[in-house]
């Protein structure tokens, strides 16, 4: 837990109780038939040592006290504001003749304070001038005339203080409550209700704080000062938080050189609790304030989750009271930096999150192993290692990590690794929903992986990705009889789920409307994809390391998703046996089954598949009725230019569909289409003479299946704006997926709407027509 603390303490209450003591010594030594002019006089001290107006409601006097209403000290533009509600001045003469006067006590009882730590800092500079002043000039002994500037007992209630930093954002407010017995150099303080902001946001609340202070002959807190507190609390993140925090913080001197700690607390939903439950972890060791020395250690035993109810229920998971989470750090300081080492273990955890799959992932656990040393001024962390084990599979990840504010400064240098492992351990460590399309697999060999990476914002052109994974290092050994190598090279029926809710159906086998055997399909055709999609198809084993790289670059280059790095193979994965949902689950399985598929049938299988499966269009699937659409031919009769129209229509079917609703191709369209027969041409997909024959023709389309312009757009927005995930409900896998439940359509779906045309060119709306797989190095 970080702790938050001004570099000097307040001294609201020490002013209140220095104005007040102004007040009587200078308003009791004269008579009660002067009251105007003594008030008169004690304004004028006051805006005298402090530099701030100051005001007087009204003043009531008896023998022995006087009460001062509603005192008003600064409060103007760029001042701090001292509002007193009532001042109460306890006294006794001196002697029975004479104006000598002995302050007793003096109590304020409500009001506020607020003000800038800077501007306390100088009022505190000024007070202490005034002090020396008046300490050089000789003072008459007591009997003489003398009157005793301190009282014997000063007492602060109610206050409200509102300190604030505007260089760091930061804003204090507190109710505080201070006695002292200056006679004897002792001081209690009290802080209630404690709120620490920073630019708006809660950091920190702290229920009460407590110190017991010994004050020097100058009236000094004499260091070290030990705090206790309870019921403090910091968000970590939005509904969970650090809170019934309890304990003790021990300040070395008044400028917070050193700290020591003994702290214990619990978590919930919001930082501030009353009822925070059963501590679960403790924090304990010193610190220095510069970080040039210093240990502190965190331990957390294991506890259920079901514990701390408000942050279970608010968890992005399901069933999950029993599951466990503990651990310990220690954290060593010295010469500004920090060395971090520990153990943690999470248990049983079923997690129910968007991004991981469609269903609770149960029994996600884990041990966490670590070393890293941390440079705050450099805001750069040095990974010794990290070592992440779930059922004997170890994930071992070292490196630096540079991340200052300023984007150009950012450096990630990461190496992640898989010890050499059994294949079959690799696949049951991944819990069950997250790969169900893998059940019953049964594999045999060895599995390994790295991956390294260097990443500098300043130099993303020199930016490095490196992986290699070893799963050709394992066979299969048993395969279920849905995923059978007969079943993939044989015919079936394809469904698929639109994003609209609606379903098509293919009829994918040998004598189908819906099928094109790859021999007749035109040549032009796969040219094209391999320059668009997969430039090394013929080469690669289903992945191609050196195009993630390629689309990292590009990313991060735009600062956003601008390139895959998908390769064909992939891509029939996620169309035929999987679904366009993004989570975690449909990636694993991908990689899988890609690497399954490759192994499985051959490279014109799977090119077929692709080709006769994929969507071209609105409802558009299949290579076969994609000719005939947009041409009125078959697949074999396609030309150059209509083949690389159809490939660039891959990225985005739906959205690029709008040039065939507009009879024409946008300049901008046409221009990435030239650009891809070029490349047909350089990479030898195209002879010579063929470029020349066809790099000018334009395209036409055949408008018999386009109804209107209008509602041919209609129709591309009713699928852009559907709420269903695009997936295919059966396929080579034998599986079928029950159909998403049917949301609420959106209100422009409706086929009878009017659907604004597009006024910007389809094709800038995703990924450029540059080829995302080169194959020229």
């Amino acid at each position: 837990m970080r702790v938050l603390l001004p570099t000097r303490p307040p001294r609201g209450w020490i002013v209140a109780a220095a104005v007040t003591a102004t007040l009587g010594v200078l308003a009791l030594v004269l008579p009660r038939w002067i009251e105007r002019r003594a008030t008169a006089a004690v304004v004028a001290r006051v805006e005298a040592r402090t530099g701030l107006p100051m005001q007087i409601g009204s003043v009531g006097w008896r023998w022995g006290r006087v009460r001062l209403d509603d005192v008003q000290v600064g409060g103007g533009p760029d001042q701090p504001s001292f509002r007193f509600d009532r001042v109460f001045v306890g006294f006794e003469r001196a002697s029975s003749f004479g104006t000598d006067v002995d302050l007793i006590e003096v109590v304020v009882d409500g009001g506020s304070v607020e003000a800038s730590v800077d501007q306390l800092r100088d009022l505190a500079t000024r007070g202490r001038g005034a002090d020396e002043e008046t300490s050089a000039s000789p003072e008459p002994e007591q009997g003489e005339g003398r009157s005793r500037r301190l009282p014997q007992l000063a007492r602060v209630a109610g206050l409200k203080v509102r300190l604030h930093d505007p260089g760091r954002s930061l804003a204090v407010e507190a109710t505080v409550r201070a006695d002292a017995a200056l006679a004897e150099r002792r001081a209690g303080l009290w802080i209630t209700d404690v709120a620490l902001d920073q630019a708006g946001k809660r950091r920190a609340d702290v229920a009460s704080v407590r110190a017991d202070i010994q004050l020097d002959d100058g009236l000094r807190p004499q260091f070290p000062v030990r705090a206790e507190f309870t019921g403090a609390g910091a968000p970590l993140r939005p509904h969970l938080a650090i809170a019934g925090a309890e304990g003790w913080i021990e300040a070395s001197d008044r400028n917070f050189g050193a700290l020591r700690m003994q702290v214990a607390g619990s978590f919930a939903e919001e930082s501030r609790t009353e009822e925070a439950g059963p501590k679960l972890w403790s924090v304990a060791g010193d610190v220095r304030r510069d970080l040039s020395a210093g240990r502190i250690t965190l331990d957390m035993d294991p506890f259920a989750l079901g514990r701390v109810p408000a942050v279970l229920e608010r968890l992005p998971v399901a069933d999950s009271a029993e599951a466990t989470v503990g651990g310990h750090v220690s954290v060593v300081f010295a010469d500004g930096r920090a060395r971090a080492e520990g153990d943690l273990a999470l248990a049983g955890l079923n997690v129910d999150h968007p991004t991981l799959a469609r269903t609770v992932v149960r029994d996600v656990g884990f041990r966490l192993g670590f070393a890293a040393e941390v440079d705050p001024r450099a805001s750069r962390v040095d990974l010794v290692y990290a070592e992440i084990d779930r059922d004997g599979v170890v994930l071992d990840v070292a490196g630096t990590v540079e991340h200052p504010r300023r984007r150009e400064g950012r450096r990630y240098d990461v190496s992640a690794q898989i010890q050499p492992v059994a294949c079959q351990r690799v696949l049951e460590a991944i819990p069950e929903e997250l790969v169900p399309a893998l059940a019953r697999f049964e594999l045999s060999g060895t599995f390994a992986a790295r991956a390294d990476a260097d990443i500098d914002y300043a130099r993303l052109d020199a930016l490095t990705l490196q992986a290699k994974i070893g799963i050709d290092g394992c066979r299969i050994r048993r395969t279920p009889p849905h995923a059978e190598p007969r079943r993939l090279a044989g015919g079936f029926i394809h469904r698929v789920q639109l994003r609209s809710g609606e379903v098509r159906e293919l009829e994918l086998y040998a004598g189908s409307s819906d099928f094109t055997p790859f021999s007749e399909i035109s040549p032009y055709m796969v040219q094209a994809v391999l320059t668009t999609e997969d430039g090394g198809f013929w080469r690669h084993h289903g992945f191609l390391p050196s195009q993630f790289e390629v689309a990292l670059r590009r990313n991060l280059s735009e600062d956003r998703i601008r390139l895959g790095a998908s390769t064909i193979t992939m891509q029939m994965v996620k169309n035929v046996l999987l679904s366009h949902e993004r989570t975690l689950a449909r990636k694993l399985q991908e990689l899988f089954l890609t690497w399954y598929v490759e192994t499985a049938i051959g490279k014109e299988r799977i090119l077929e598949l692709y080709l006769n499966a994929i969507e071209y269009g609105p409802a558009i699937y299949g290579i076969t009725h994609a000719a005939k659409h947009y041409f009125g031919k078959r697949p074999i009769d396609l030309t150059p230019p209509e083949a690389a129209y159809l490939a660039l229509m891959l990225p985005s079917p739906v959205r690029r569909h709008a040039h065939y609703c507009q009879g024409q191709l946008s300049d901008a369209f046409r221009i990435k289409l030239q650009r891809i027969l070029s490349i047909m041409h350089q990479r030898e997909r195209l002879s010579d003479l063929e470029y020349e024959v066809w790099k000018d023709q334009p395209i036409t389309f055949d408008a018999s299946a386009r109804s209107s312009t209008r509602a041919c757009m209609q129709r591309i927005e009713v699928l852009s704006r559907g709420e269903y995930t695009q997936k295919a409900l059966s396929g080579l896998l034998g599986m079928e997926p029950s159909l998403d439940p049917r949301p609420r359509r959106p209100e422009s779906a409706d086929l009878g709407e009017e659907v604004e045309i597009f006024d910007e060119d389809p094709a800038d709306m995703d990924a450029p027509g540059s080829p995302a797989m080169d194959d020229l190095r």
